[in-house]
């Protein structure tokens, strides 16, 4: 008898002689809240279509075997209790600060936040390049099939001021969808998609291409005010003309990546390759006329030269549309 009461006082005061696994998934489904806050974008490489970032993600969930196991909010370490997985899609090189700690509350409702910080890739169209508009998305699913994701109750989507130079960020905004893991064959995963839509401003590419090379094609214009006579003259303007904007062609393809079609930009810099191949087919024309005769030459010379001004003011019309 004596035994016994010993057995019941020890099991009482100290607590059962096994503890229930709590890492094990649970069997019925799991509702897990995200709140997805992009703190900074640091660097957008369109070079390699990636950005680096640093962002929040917050996580709740209700593990009902949790319930009165803490009297107040306690944070443990991740390991002692199940967790679902969420993957981002977009992910390439990032480090997560988290601690590895979560916080339960005595309702068995867990609470995790975790620090990114690194690059994420992104699906870009350089078409408009440099006028060009992309959106940063963050897909995010879970290989769990007893989870879902659902968006938690948030205003602020991201900060107001990034360290980023040069673009122009809008609101932004979370939708639960469908998300392609991508490949040959389509696999759909529920999940929640955040899209944060992006504007590059154009004044540094106007400043540092745009107007170098409207300087070159007036450059080269100027050889039809230039006597037809004068053919050496002629000749060297454009040559000239045409090699600094060869040079310039290698400044251009640093700035994308290697892309099957034409940029804004690509279609300016051959729009201008042309002209300045066109400013000396005139000169060479209206040389061999002057040969015989100056003043038609001349006169053939201020047309052209007219014609490839106004070629110049519909080459910027269309680019700058």
């Amino acid at each position: 008898m004596i035994c016994r009461l010993l057995i019941i006082a020890i099991f009482i005061f100290s607590g059962p002689l096994w503890s229930a696994n709590y890492t094990t998934a649970p069997n019925k489904k799991v509702e897990v809240k995200l709140r997805i806050y992009l703190a900074d974008v640091f660097q957008i490489d369109d070079s390699k279509k990636s950005a680096y970032v640093k962002f929040f993600v917050s996580t709740k969930w209700k593990d009902r075997r949790l319930k009165g196991k803490y009297k107040k909010p306690t944070s443990i370490h991740l390991n002692k209790i199940w967790h679902p997985r969420i993957e981002l899609m977009s992910r390439k090189n990032l480090i997560a600060d988290t601690h590895n700690l979560v916080t339960v509350d005595k309702n068995g409702l867990v609470s995790r936040l975790v620090r990114y910080t690194g690059t994420i890739s992104f699906r870009a169209d350089y078409s408009d390049f440099p006028f060009d508009k992309q959106i940063l998305i963050f897909d995010f699913i879970t290989p769990d099939k007893n989870v879902f994701l659902s968006i938690d109750d948030f205003k602020g989507l991201r900060n107001r001021n990034f360290s980023i130079e040069g673009w122009i960020f809008g609101d932004g905004a979370i939708t639960e969808e469908e998300i392609d893991l991508g490949g040959d064959r389509p696999v759909l995963f529920k999940g929640l998609s955040m899209k944060i839509k992006s504007e590059r401003k154009p004044h540094f590419y106007f400043w540092k291409i745009f107007y170098p090379l409207t300087i070159i094609l007036m450059i080269a214009g100027s050889i039809f005010g230039i006597d037809p006579t004068q053919v050496a003259a002629r000749i060297s303007v454009t040559t000239i003309s045409t090699l600094t904007l060869v040079a310039y062609d290698f400044i251009i393809a640093g700035m994308v990546p290697t892309l099957s079609y034409l940029t804004q930009i690509d279609i300016f810099y051959f729009s201008a390759l042309s002209l300045v191949f066109l400013a000396f087919s005139g000169a060479v024309f209206t040389s061999f006329i002057g040969a015989k005769d100056k003043v038609l030459a001349i006169r053939i010379s201020h047309i052209l030269g007219a014609v490839y001004l106004l070629l110049i003011v519909i080459l910027y019309i269309v680019v700058l549309k």
